[in-house]
């Protein structure tokens, strides 16, 4: 048993690594084509391309990993039953999920490992290729907000502003209603404007008013920063641009968990939180779904079997596209928007497990 792992070992890591090489280099390609009448028209020099296209290799050996290992499995076993070597394997009494054991714990390592790669390089890697790309071709993202509600401390805390100027860190036209554990209104403050102060915002042509139980009537005060600390992070009111994918998991969760604090709409970015996990399983979806279709054909076993093996990754990928979308616009919960597809396939690959040739 031991002779046969290490011959299919040797068979499929070398098919991957070859696999990797090539899909690596078609996406590195695209991204260039893609892009090179813009670097054209904006006179990037080739060294800043070449920079840019270096940073993009890891996200590009990222997205390559569970194809590269699709075409792997589906090649090699394609060729062991076309050559009945499979045949001999099964007659010799050495039932299909014994003999690919190695090959999922390899894929299983090499998910773990993928898992890692994407927290700890690919995300820097991407953060510093989208910093260059938008200063080569001279992009500004515009973070300023109109009409701004954001909800802290659980809702006890509510602002309203006009205007959110990203650059002097200022609002305009605000209103803060200040609550009690109940829910009753507890305090009010209206403001000019309020510019933020290193640690806290300070307010401008203030109305500080707040409410007294005993005669049932809101008493106006005065105002002082320093005593009435407002210190919500001024990239909460700023239009929402985060982008969870260039986050480690550690930050993008805190990130989720500031979001649902200020009351603002976070099932997307939970959503892609979740993604994150699944999505480095899902070279051990694309094998079983290689494995449970390999053994369907008795002619041209290796083209079918890859090709199927293709047609239901595919399936799969738009799959998990649809359950994304309807986990966006909260139709279905984050989580099973993540990890939905990778529940059906495993349970519609082991059921095929049991009916294909061995």
């Amino acid at each position: 048993m031991k002779i046969l792992s290490k011959y299919l070992l040797r068979q499929v890591v070398p098919v991957f690594f070859a696999a990797l090489s090539i899909f690596v280099l078609i996406l590195q390609l695209v991204d260039i084509f893609a892009n090179i009448f813009t670097y054209l028209s904006n006179n990037v020099p080739l060294k800043e391309i070449l920079a840019i296209t270096f940073f993009y290799i890891p996200k590009c050996i990222s997205y390559s990993i569970p194809l590269s290992i699709l075409f792997a499995v589906s090649f090699v076993l394609g060729e062991m039953y076309s050559k009945n070597e499979m045949t001999a394997i099964f007659s010799s009494g050495i039932p299909l999920y014994k003999f690919i054991i190695p090959l999922l714990v390899f894929v299983f390592f090499l998910s773990v490992f993928g898992f890692f790669f994407e927290d700890r390089v690919v995300i820097r890697s991407t953060v510093i290729k989208n910093q260059r790309q938008e200063a080569a071709l001279q992009r500004d993202e515009d973070k300023n907000n109109d009409n701004i509600i954001i909800l802290s401390r659980e809702g006890r805390i509510i602002y309203k502003a006009e205007k959110y100027d990203a650059n002097q860190k200022k609002l305009s036209s605000v209103l803060v209603v200040f609550r009690d554990e109940e829910g009753n209104l507890d305090a009010v403050l209206s403001a000019e404007s309020g510019i933020w102060d290193t640690e806290k915002w300070a307010f401008y042509n203030t109305a500080y008013y707040v409410y007294n139980p005993q005669s049932e009537n809101f008493e106006k005060k005065d105002y002082s920063p320093d005593k009435l600390i407002l210190d919500e992070d001024p990239s909460v009111f700023q239009k929402n641009t985060v982008n969870i994918e260039e986050m480690t998991a550690g930050d993008a969760k805190k990130v989720i968990e500031s979001m649902k604090a200020a009351g603002l709409p976070y099932a997307e970015p939970l959503s892609n939180y979740y993604r994150r996990f699944s999505f480095s399983l899902t070279p051990l979806i694309v094998v079983f779904i290689s494995i449970s279709v390999s053994g369907w054909f008795r002619k041209n076993v290796m083209l079918m079997s890859l090709l199927l093996s293709l047609a239901s990754s595919v399936l799969y990928y738009i799959t998990e596209m649809m359950t994304m979308l309807l986990a966006k616009w909260e139709y279905i919960t984050p989580f099973m928007g993540a990890w939905f597809p990778l529940i059906l396939f495993t349970v519609i690959c082991s059921l095929l497990m049991k009916v294909i040739r061995t």
